[in-house]
């Protein structure tokens, strides 16, 4: 995950980390 989010654009990384959370709960 951690590489994802280096490698991604900021706006990118806010939608995947939203996604990510989300999908998590």
């Amino acid at each position: 995950m951690r590489i994802y989010v280096i490698k991604l654009p900021k706006w990118l990384g806010k939608i995947v980390g939203k996604v990510y959370k989300g999908s998590n709960q």
